[in-house]
């Protein structure tokens, strides 16, 4: 007579449980940050690429106006000279565009609301009149503090008790993305953006937004 064996099923004990619990908790608090640096990262590098397409698209500007930019003050944004000029792609409202930093709300565009600051100035920058063109910095992320509205349309270099208006925005792990008059893009940190004339003195430290 043949004999059935027959085999428990035994679940999970509590311990075993928590133990699992534990080691999933454990990774993720690894893992974790590891994907939002890595995603910090990737938006960094879109960043630079969005500032270079705006060096690309200035200069292309410059070309045809006598090697001036576009000018700070002038009745439209410069943002919409470059695109109603055909120098830049025209933005669509709710999406991504490179006037709009993808590491900083809105996120996407909304109404020239640029996250991108172009160097204030009362003209336009004649540009062969700087021979220290690598050096000059021209768009930078920048934000309007101290109420965090995001419309950057240019930024201050000094202070002048404008309570960080319109101020460097050090929202890349502490560092800015800036595009310079030779129209080249790169990350500098809060010292070397003072090498490059931004004040950070006791009187205008505030135009750094962190």
């Amino acid at each position: 007579m043949l004999r059935t064996r027959s085999i428990s099923k035994r679940g999970f004990t509590l311990i075993e449980l928590l133990v699992v619990i534990a080691i999933i908790a454990l990774l993720s608090s690894i893992l974790f940050p590891v994907f939002s640096r890595a995603r910090e990262r990737a938006r960094a590098a879109t960043c630079i690429s969005n500032l270079k397409q705006i060096g690309l698209a200035m200069s292309m500007y410059a070309q045809d106006y006598d090697g001036y930019s576009p000018h700070p003050k002038a009745a439209k944004w410069w943002t919409q000279i470059l695109y109603e000029g055909k120098y830049a792609p025209a933005p669509i409202v709710g999406q991504a565009s490179v006037f709009v930093c993808p590491s900083y709300a809105p996120y996407v565009w909304q109404d020239n609301s640029s996250t991108y600051g172009f160097r204030y100035a009362n003209n336009a920058y004649n540009i062969d009149a700087y021979p220290n063109q690598s050096s000059v910095i021209i768009v930078v992320d920048s934000i309007n503090a101290p109420n965090l509205m995001q419309r950057g349309s240019y930024y201050h270099a000094t202070d002048g008790g404008l309570t960080r208006a319109r101020a460097v925005h050090l929202r890349h792990s502490g560092m800015a993305n800036v595009l310079f008059l030779d129209w080249h893009a790169k990350a500098l940190s809060r010292g070397e953006l003072v090498d490059c004339g931004v004040d950070d003195n006791s009187t205008s430290s505030n135009i750094f937004g962190e």
